[in-house]
């Protein structure tokens, strides 16, 4: 299977081929990348890229298991998280009248986490959810398991020009959904501290949440042992969006060095660190 089209990056002066046309030199080039920027020794590098590759697969099996699923089948599968701290969160949420940005990482089963927490939301509230990706059938089917008449779901397609339309959505107290683990490819970016590197990260969750006055709520997913689990952080005020961006490269750093194997975007560690610009 092809991965990735020939590409050589820099990844500090260390120069990678990343000519990736089999799962195995796709594996070999996630290793360079983890023991370059973790410092990790080749072996455990190489295990940690198996690791990440296997749950990148298991969670694009996860999509389609549940565009196959009926209501009831795809929030059986979801109550199966073990999720900390979701009653607190759930109370808050349904009660604040500030908006709240549901964000985290391409990690664990994180979009079960998100279905969980949906199933725990009562206040009538829009859900906006911020996608590169063009529509499908798949992604119609996978939604639909959030969507109800009370909390309808609203995808916004970068590129859209909607931003203004999801502040002003936030500042009357709506919900938006958009992970931060992303590179500049995927929108605004700047310089963060991540991973102890500086890396361009996007800026769009911490954009809109100072724009439109609202709260992010950082959440983190695991898979280990056949286990889905997933917990909260604290919430995050919004002050400028600098800082409210460094945060959660610090949530997302903390987590990635506690469960280096669950993170999916590995791949995406060379653009952030501006390799072959």
């Amino acid at each position: 299977m092809a991965f990735w089209q020939m590409r050589r990056s820099f990844i500090g002066n260390h120069l990678i081929n990343t000519t990736v046309n089999s799962d195995d030199r796709y594996i070999e080039y996630l290793s360079q990348v983890i023991g370059l920027v973790l410092r990790e020794p080749s072996q455990r590098a190489n295990e940690i890229a198996i690791a990440t590759a296997n749950e990148a697969r298991r969670s694009q099996e996860i999509w389609r298991k549940l565009s196959t699923m009926n209501a009831s089948q795809a929030k059986e599968l979801a109550d199966r998280i073990d999720f900390m701290h979701l009653t607190q969160i759930a109370d808050y949420l349904n009660t604040s009248q500030r908006g709240a940005i549901f964000t985290g990482l391409h990690a664990g089963d994180y979009l079960l986490a998100l279905l969980k927490l949906r199933s725990r939301l009562t206040t009538p509230r829009n859900i906006y959810v911020l996608r590169r990706k063009a529509a499908s059938d798949l992604e119609t089917r996978v939604f639909s398991h959030f969507d109800d008449t009370d909390i309808p779901i609203k995808v916004v397609r970068h590129g859209d020009n909607k931003t203004l339309s999801v502040v002003r959505a936030l500042r009357k107290g709506h919900f938006v959904t958009a992970l931060f683990d992303l590179p500049g490819s995927f929108g605004k970016a700047a310089e963060f501290q991540f991973l102890d590197h500086a890396m361009q990260m996007v800026t769009g969750p911490s954009e809109l949440a100072v724009m439109g006055r609202a709260d992010l709520v950082p959440f983190t997913s695991n898979f280990y042992n056949g286990q889905s689990s997933a917990s909260f952080e604290q919430p995050i005020r919004a002050t400028t969006v600098e800082h409210t961006a460094q945060k959660l490269c610090d949530v997302g750093s903390n987590y990635i060095y506690r469960n280096p194997e669950q993170w999916q975007h590995w791949f995406h560690v060379p653009e952030m660190l501006g390799a072959g610009q």
